[in-house]
């Protein structure tokens, strides 16, 4: 996995769509034509778990428009069971949702791994 972010986005991952603002999420991935990607964000006051970001190879998508924390939080996998993640435990659904309660039910934990930003207002992510 590599991972790369710049208040600027230099040149880094030719043959990718650059971001203005934001935090992107690209896939590199050989092993699938797909990764799907959830997030857990602040926003308003609150944290939010969202997803899913379907993201083709050697494409990008704007998973959040706008940076209000040094930090968010990135869970993602393909289709061949692939998965990028971490030790942080948060909720998802198996179908497009945005949580805010802190109630999940343990088949719906996953370990997301910790991003940190950098106080950055634009950061691209690149799974591989």
């Amino acid at each position: 996995m590599a991972q790369s972010g710049s208040a600027d986005f230099p040149s880094f991952a030719p043959g990718l769509p650059e971001v203005s603002s934001g935090v992107q999420f690209c896939n590199k991935s050989r092993g699938s034509d797909f990764i799907w990607v959830a997030i857990g964000h602040y926003e308003d006051g609150k944290w939010f778990r969202e997803g899913w970001w379907k993201i083709p190879f050697n494409d990008c998508r704007v998973v959040l428009s706008g940076v209000a924390n040094r930090y968010m939080y990135y869970y993602a996998h393909n289709g061949d069971g692939r998965i990028w993640g971490g030790d942080d435990r948060l909720c998802i659904r198996s179908s497009a949702f945005k949580i805010e309660s802190d109630s999940c039910s343990s088949e719906n934990i996953r370990g997301f791994k910790k991003l940190d930003l950098a106080n950055s207002t634009s950061f691209r992510m690149t799974l591989e």
